[in-house]
């Protein structure tokens, strides 16, 4: 799991159904499920964003690729 600096979004690394998925924490009472973002290598686990809030990192378990990502493309 990270979440952006602001808090505001979670992303969560789907390991087994692979992707990422993307929650709205802006309600205190309830996440806002997103979707999940696919097109990343297989069985994502570690998820980290930088702190500027720019990229996402997400590294792949069963391939040990590192992928980075926009998080702006993430919130689209």
């Amino acid at each position: 799991m990270a979440f952006t600096p602001n808090s505001r979004y979670l992303f969560v690394a789907r390991m087994s159904g692979g992707g990422v998925a993307v929650f709205d924490l802006k309600s205190a009472k309830r996440a806002k499920y997103l979707g999940s973002v696919f097109g990343i290598w297989p069985s994502p686990r570690d998820l980290l964003i930088t702190r500027g809030g720019k990229w996402l990192y997400v590294s792949c378990n069963s391939t040990g690729h590192v992928a980075k990502i926009p998080v702006r493309a993430l919130l689209k």
